[in-house]
C-alpha cells in the first residue's frame, strides 16, 4: 500500500515539475533555473525511472541526504571571484553565481557595491536587491560577505520598470543619505532567518523587472558601467566573521548565522570538531557540531583549513541535545561546557572557496 501511494505521489510531483519547467521556459526573463525545482525534477525522474524499487529504497531516494561538505548556498550556482567576473562579465550574464567580497559602499536601501577591499585596482560589482525583502540593518559598510545572485548588465532591458520606460508604476529607491544610525548599528537578525537554509526560498528568487528600484535614480549615476548582481534572496547573504571576534564577545554573535574560517584542530566525535586559528599559543577555538545527523566526511583531517557556515550559540549540552535531537557523550562533551558552539549547515575547504 505504501509503495502504491509513493508512486502516485511521484507521478503527481513529476507532472508538477514538468508544468513548472514549461512555465519557466514561457517566461521571457533571462535568469538561471531555480536550483530547488531542478533538484525536485531530478529526484522525481530518478524514482519514476526505477519501478522495481522497494518502499524503503524509494523513501530514501525521495528524502535525499545531506553531505557535510556541500555548501547550502551552492545549488546550481558557480563560485567565481570578483576579478574573473569583472574581467569577462559577458560570459556570466544570466547565470547565478556566488561571490565573496567587502561591502564598500551602501548606495541606497536596495543596493550596495561589493568589492575586493583593495586600495588599488579594486574590482567591484553593484549588488541589487529585487527580492521584496529589506536588507538587515546589520549589513554595513566594510562587512565581509558572500552573496549569490544572477549576473546582469546595467543596460539589461529586463531590469527596467515601467516607470523607467515612461509608463506608470515602479517606486524609486529611497536614499540612505542622512540615516547614519541605521547604517552603522548592527543588530541581531530574526531568529527565523538565522535557522533557515539560505537560497532555498522559492518566493525570493529574482523577479525582474524591478518593482521597487529605478535604475534612473541619480544614486546610480556613478555605477552605470558596473556589472550587476541581482540577489537571489536576502537570506543568502553570508556574513564572514573571525574566530577571535566571536570568542571575545560571544553574546554579540549568539543567535546569528555566520561563515567562519579556521583550522580543524581536533575531532571531538563523528559529527563534531574544534575549529581554531591554528596558532601554537593562545589559539581561539570554537566547538562545531554538524546539524541534522550529518557526520564528518573521511576526507577531513586535522590541520585542514575550512569555512564553516552555521548558527552561533553558547554550548549547553542539555539544551543542544534537546533542540537538535542529538545524543552527546557526557565523557567527551562535558569538557567543552562554556565553549561557544557553531551548529554547522556546511563545511567547505577554503581553497575551494578561493578558487571558485
Amino acid at each position: 500500500m505504501m509503495g502504491k501511494n509513493l508512486k502516485v505521489i511521484t507521478a503527481i510531483m513529476l507532472a508538477s515539475a514538468v508544468l513548472v519547467m514549461m512555465a519557466g521556459l514561457a517566461n521571457g526573463t533571462a535568469r538561471a533555473q531555480d536550483p530547488t525545482a531542478t533538484a525536485m525534477m531530478d529526484a522525481t525522474m530518478e524514482v519514476s525511472a526505477s519501478p522495481e524499487m522497494d518502499d524503503a529504497t524509494m523513501s530514501a531516494t525521495m528524502s535525499g541526504s545531506v553531505d557535510a561538505t556541500m555548501d547550502p548556498m551552492d545549488g546550481d550556482r558557480t563560485n567565481v571571484t570578483l576579478e574573473s567576473l569583472t574581467a569577462d562579465p559577458g560570459s556570466y550574464y544570466g547565470q547565478e553565481v556566488t561571490l565573496e567580497g567587502v561591502v564598500t559602499t551602501l548606495v541606497n536601501v536596495r543596493a550596495f557595491v561589493l568589492g575586493e577591499g583593495a586600495t588599488i585596482d579594486d574590482d567591484q560589482v553593484l549588488v541589487l536587491n529585487n527580492t521584496g525583502q529589506d536588507f538587515p540593518i546589520s549589513l554595513t559598510a566594510d562587512k565581509q560577505v558572500v552573496v549569490s545572485g544572477v549576473v546582469r548588465s546595467f543596460d539589461d532591458a529586463s531590469l527596467r520598470t515601467s516607470s523607467d520606460m515612461g509608463g506608470q508604476g515602479g517606486t524609486p529607491a529611497m536614499s540612505m543619505t542622512g540615516t547614519p544610525d541605521m547604517l552603522s548599528t548592527p543588530i541581531a537578525m530574526d531568529s527565523s532567518a538565522s535557522t533557515s537554509t539560505p537560497g532555498m526560498d522559492m518566493n525570493s528568487t529574482p523577479m525582474g523587472p524591478f518593482t521597487d528600484i529605478s535604475l534612473d535614480d541619480p544614486a546610480f549615476d556613478n555605477y552605470r558601467d558596473y556589472t550587476i548582481i541581482e540577489l537571489t534572496s536576502v537570506q543568502s547573504i553570508q556574513y564572514i566573521e573571525t574566530i577571535q571576534a566571536i570568542t571575545d564577545n560571544p553574546d554579540n554573535f549568539a543567535g546569528q548565522t555566520f561563515a567562519i574560517e579556521g583550522e580543524i584542530e581536533e575531532f571531538v566525535s563523528a559529527n563534531a570538531f574544534i575549529l581554531g586559528e591554528g596558532a601554537a599559543i593562545d589559539s581561539d577555538k570554537l566547538l562545531v557540531l554538524l546539524a541534522d545527523g550529518q557526520q564528518m566526511d573521511q576526507m577531513w583531517q586535522v590541520g585542514d583549513q575550512v569555512r564553516v557556515y552555521g548558527l552561533v550559540r553558547p554550548f549547553d549540552q542539555a539544551s543542544i541535545q534537546t533542540d537538535y535531537g542529538v545524543d552527546l557523550n557526557d565523557n567527551v562533551f562535558s569538557a567543552y561546557e562554556g565553549y561557544t558552539i557553531v551548529i554547522a549547515q556546511s563545511v567547505m575547504p577554503t581553497e575551494q572557496m578561493a578558487n571558485g
